[in-house]
Protein backbone atom coordinates (compact mmCIF):
# COMPACT_ATOMS: atom_id res chain seq x y z
CA UNK A 1 0.00 0.00 0.00
CA UNK A 2 1.30 3.11 -0.90
CA UNK A 3 0.24 6.70 0.71
CA UNK A 4 0.54 10.24 0.57
CA UNK A 5 3.59 11.46 1.76
CA UNK A 6 2.24 14.79 2.75
CA UNK A 7 -0.85 13.15 4.34
CA UNK A 8 1.60 10.61 6.28
CA UNK A 9 3.21 13.74 8.02
CA UNK A 10 0.66 15.39 8.87
CA UNK A 11 -1.21 12.37 10.67
CA UNK A 12 1.40 11.79 12.50
CA UNK A 13 1.59 15.31 13.89
CA UNK A 14 -1.85 15.09 14.72
CA UNK A 15 -1.26 11.89 16.29
CA UNK A 16 1.70 13.35 18.42
CA UNK A 17 -0.41 16.16 19.46
CA UNK A 18 -2.81 14.06 21.62
CA UNK A 19 0.27 12.91 23.51
CA UNK A 20 0.70 16.54 24.73
CA UNK A 21 -0.59 17.98 27.78
CA UNK A 22 -1.40 21.66 26.76
CA UNK A 23 -2.51 21.98 30.46
CA UNK A 24 1.19 23.26 30.87
CA UNK A 25 2.73 26.25 29.62
CA UNK A 26 5.33 24.02 27.41
CA UNK A 27 2.42 21.04 26.50
CA UNK A 28 0.67 24.27 25.01
CA UNK A 29 3.85 26.02 23.16
CA UNK A 30 4.62 21.92 21.89
CA UNK A 31 0.69 21.72 20.50
CA UNK A 32 1.07 25.30 19.17
CA UNK A 33 4.55 24.66 17.32
CA UNK A 34 2.99 21.46 15.60
CA UNK A 35 0.16 23.58 14.19
CA UNK A 36 2.48 25.85 12.83
CA UNK A 37 4.33 23.04 11.70
CA UNK A 38 1.05 21.66 9.91
CA UNK A 39 0.36 25.60 8.40
CA UNK A 40 3.73 25.47 6.79
CA UNK A 41 3.61 22.12 5.35
CA UNK A 42 0.15 22.79 3.76
CA UNK A 43 1.09 26.51 2.86
CA UNK A 44 4.30 24.94 0.40
CA UNK A 45 3.48 21.36 0.35
CA UNK A 46 4.06 21.62 -3.41
CA UNK A 47 7.46 22.12 -2.69
CA UNK A 48 8.89 21.49 0.95
CA UNK A 49 12.71 21.94 -0.35
CA UNK A 50 12.20 25.62 -1.47
CA UNK A 51 13.39 28.48 0.61
CA UNK A 52 11.34 31.06 2.39
CA UNK A 53 11.64 34.76 4.00
CA UNK A 54 11.28 34.26 7.59
CA UNK A 55 8.89 37.24 7.90
CA UNK A 56 6.13 34.85 5.79
CA UNK A 57 6.75 32.16 8.36
CA UNK A 58 6.50 34.84 10.78
CA UNK A 59 3.29 35.79 9.51
CA UNK A 60 1.39 32.23 9.39
CA UNK A 61 2.77 32.21 13.26
CA UNK A 62 0.34 35.07 13.44
CA UNK A 63 -2.69 33.48 11.83
CA UNK A 64 -2.07 30.16 13.84
CA UNK A 65 -2.09 32.41 16.93
CA UNK A 66 -5.30 33.61 15.74
CA UNK A 67 -7.03 30.51 14.35
CA UNK A 68 -5.74 28.64 17.53
CA UNK A 69 -4.70 30.52 20.28
CA UNK A 70 -1.95 32.45 21.61
CA UNK A 71 0.19 30.52 23.61
CA UNK A 72 -0.16 30.41 27.50
CA UNK A 73 3.91 30.92 27.68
Amino acid sequence: MKVNVYMAIMSHLSDAQHFIDDSTESGDMARQRINLAKMILSEYQDDITQYVDTNELDELWKVCQDKFGKPKC
